[in-house]
């Protein structure tokens, strides 16, 4: 027996820790090199989680410090099709095998993101959006069908919703419309957990709200398991998983901005029925938008807490949705705060100047850690340039899109891909 096989043995647990050790001080290409070249170093691999912890770290120092290739899409006047409501892109979401959904107006419109096919230099090469989709219930009056979410459930589906109430369903391939529901005001979100369905409202008169969990069957068949609608404000900001469902009410607008407060649901699954319990936070005012990470914290953005006359607070908080305490209060927007979203092991937030920061959500999810000086370890980068007004985002674990507002009435779309393809080569063989 060679050392490779005797260090490389998952059945030997003495040794473990020493083949964790090299496995994680290889870098991530040649981590993959090794794990193809030796079978004991490919099965020491797929009993472990020492891949994904290699990734992490990879993408980790791709997003803190990597310069992002920029993608070459159509311009947004030519792949948008002349009868679209409206120019304003109004929600984007990347999915699997590189698909970039885009909604405009009252239509969805899907575009492959090629990673190979970059704009780095003047010319770029090939084009990604040369084959489009285009998702639109055209059973719905155009001029108020227009969409504000979007989400993909079963990797067969395409769920919209709209501001009129109507919940639309699409085949995810075909772009056919398979079923649309007439639901209660306006669709503020929509989130899909394999087979559930949350989906958040406002009032049209912003004088009442609900939230609603279904059951995805099919198309035509969506049960209701669990709704709340006695006593609850217009929510105009919600995330969801199976242990907690978090929703903010709208109690004012200022500076343009939804300003709210947290309620909180936890699951209890009691006699067979699924029940979700409210709570809210000991300090609950002036939240813009929030969202859940590492599947029991969730971060809120802040409209700001005037400190002085010329100085407002526009903190990202977080709280532990089991303890419902905030355990960190973080600097670094200068204006409300208007989207939150989870990259992989990073958040990423976007405010109403159009800044975008990369948090890192190891450190915002450590109560032992603090700002130190007034300088932010979790802030890892600005994602934005100088020049650029961020109007709205939308990321995956290497890509990041923008939509940047370059006039009146007038939206491009920035696609950039962080991975690196550099490596270490700490060590070439074992």
């Amino acid at each position: 027996m060679d050392y490779i096989e005797l260090i490389f043995n998952e059945k030997r647990h003495g040794l473990n820790h020493i083949a964790r050790r090299i496995l994680e001080y290889l870098d991530y290409f040649s981590l993959i090199q090794a794990k193809r070249s030796c079978k004991h170093i490919y099965e020491f691999v797929a009993t472990s989680d020492v891949e994904q912890i290699v990734l992490n770290l990879k993408l980790h120092k791709d997003w803190s410090y990597g310069s992002p290739k920029v993608l070459k899409l159509p311009d947004s006047k030519e792949a948008i099709l002349d009868d679209v409501v409206s120019e304003q892109i109004n929600s984007l979401m990347l999915y699997k095998d590189n698909t970039l959904f885009i909604s405009v107006g009252n239509s969805v419109f899907s575009v492959c993101l090629n990673p190979n096919s970059t704009n780095n230099n003047a010319e770029g090469n090939g084009n990604t959006g040369k084959e489009m989709k285009l998702y639109r219930n055209p059973n719905t009056n155009r001029e108020t069908n227009i969409l504000s979410c979007m989400d993909v459930i079963r990797d067969e589906y395409l769920l919209t919703g709209s501001r009129n109430g109507m919940l639309s369903v699409f085949n995810l391939r075909t772009c056919e419309l398979e079923s649309f529901k007439q639901l209660f005001g306006i669709i503020s979100d929509i989130r899909c957990v394999d087979d559930l369905i949350a989906t958040s409202h406002l009032g049209k008169q912003f004088d009442m709200g609900c939230i609603t969990v279904r059951r995805f069957i099919n198309p035509e068949e969506m049960q209701v398991v669990w709704s709340v609608y006695e006593d609850v404000m217009p929510v105009f900001s919600m995330d969801f998983n199976y242990a907690f469902l978090v929703g903010l009410e709208w109690i004012e607008t200022l500076d343009q901005a939804q300003i709210g407060i947290l309620s909180v649901y936890s699951s209890d699954d009691k006699d067979g029925k699924e029940v979700w319990r409210r709570s809210e936070l000991d300090i609950n005012h002036g939240f813009t938008t929030c969202c859940i990470f590492k599947d029991e914290y969730c971060a809120l953005g802040c409209a700001g807490v005037q400190q002085s006359r010329n100085d407002s607070d526009f903190s990202v908080i977080i709280v532990d949705l089991n303890k419902l305490n905030a355990i960190q209060v973080l600097k670094g927007h200068k204006s409300p705060i208007f989207h939150i979203m989870v990259s992989g092991e990073h958040l990423i937030t976007r405010d109403k100047a159009g800044l975008v920061y990369l948090w890192d959500q190891n450190l915002l999810s450590d109560e032992k850690y603090r700002d130190e000086d007034g300088n932010s370890g979790a802030l890892l980068r600005r994602l934005s340039e100088d020049n650029e007004q961020v109007v709205c985002l939308t990321a995956d674990l290497r890509k990041l899109v923008l939509v940047l507002k370059d006039g009146i009435n007038c939206y491009s779309v920035k696609a950039m891909d962080f991975w690196s393809n550099k490596t270490d080569n700490v060590i070439q063989s074992l």
